[in-house]
């Protein structure tokens, strides 16, 4: 496999040189003309001078780190492996070209990879956040998915690194349009949102937008944060299973045939969603408690609220669902 190398900055987009693998190994030469613009990529490991250079350590499985760089980790990596995979290429003629040639000019960073394969497929207008975290799950539990819902995920993630499955969007100001990062859409500001792994706290969500909030507190320069709501708005409750709650419930039923008025509260730390309901998935009892507890007279309420890192705010009231 051949591969032109093209670096897109300032405006311009210079043709760098040729990777290509021989023999088991990765080769690399600068076109002459890039050896003239005193640009230098790498000058340690791959400086400015003509002929062909390798990488005798092989730190990369022969590619240099200047160009490995482009490659995704973690979750980037299995997308692509599982494409090239449903590609027809067995697992073990999977290169470090090969990848590159799917990243083409959707990597992180200014250097572009060509000829792309295959084709990228045309990206959607607006992302449902759904039904990405649904083909991320699936992808995670190596359930077969379509090649074409395989880019997407890839070219939503953006070659980005980590773990967990992200994508790079840009979201506007009310944070109710979000679409992909390549869509120049006026209002609309670059977030990466990520998903949890299948081996996460369900709460993981939560757990990093407090930590992201203490680190402000503490003087930590952070970017913006937020919770975006999942399942069309929704919010649901409880994200893991809990004993206690379906204790409380029972015990605010009890009160009931003793005069008093009951009702349970559930407050949203979002500011914005579109209903509350019982979360059956994870613990379908808690939802039975809720619903027998409706039944005999409990009021059920929600409310979004907002959150700073020095207080909490109840917000409007948000509708409540209780049919499973």
């Amino acid at each position: 496999m051949r591969l032109e190398v093209y670096l897109n900055a300032r405006g311009e987009r210079r043709f760098v040189g040729l990777l290509e693998e021989r023999g088991g190994d990765i080769l690399f030469e600068y076109d002459k003309r890039f050896l003239d613009s005193g640009i230098e990529l790498s000058p340690f490991l791959l400086p400015l001078r003509p002929g062909v250079a390798s990488d005798p350590k092989r730190t990369f499985d022969g590619l240099f780190g200047v160009f490995n760089d482009s490659l995704p980790d973690g979750w980037g990596l299995l997308l692509l492996d599982r494409l090239l995979r449903r590609s027809g290429l067995p697992l073990e003629r999977i290169t470090p070209l090969s990848r590159l040639s799917l990243v083409g000019s959707g990597g992180m960073g200014a250097l572009e990879y060509e000829p792309v394969t295959p084709d990228p497929d045309p990206l959607p207008e607006r992302i449902d956040l759904d039904g990405v975290a649904e083909e991320a799950w699936r992808t995670l539990n190596e359930d077969p998915l379509p090649v074409e819902t395989l880019r997407t995920l890839m070219a939503l993630n953006g070659s980005s690194c980590g773990a967990r499955p992200k994508i790079m969007v840009r979201v506007s100001g009310d944070r109710r349009l979000i679409v992909p990062d390549a869509v120049a859409e006026p209002g609309c500001d670059p977030w990466l949102i990520k998903f949890p792994a299948r081996h996460d706290d369900p709460a993981i969500g939560r757990m990093e937008y407090a930590c992201s909030l203490a680190a402000k507190r503490a003087g930590i320069e952070m970017p913006e944060t937020a919770l975006f709501p999942g399942r069309d708005g929704a919010a649901y409750f409880p994200d893991a299973p809990t004993q206690r709650g379906i204790k409380h419930l029972h015990g605010l039923t009890d009160s009931l045939a003793q005069g008093y008025e009951g009702a349970v509260c559930f407050v949203i730390q979002m500011e914005q969603a579109d209903f509350f309901a019982p979360n059956d998935h994870t613990h379908p009892a808690f939802g039975q408690a809720l619903r027998q507890a409706a039944q005999a007279g409990v009021a059920v309420l929600a409310r979004c609220c907002t959150v700073t890192p020095d207080s909490l705010t109840l917000g409007e009231a948000v509708p409540v669902r209780l049919s499973p």
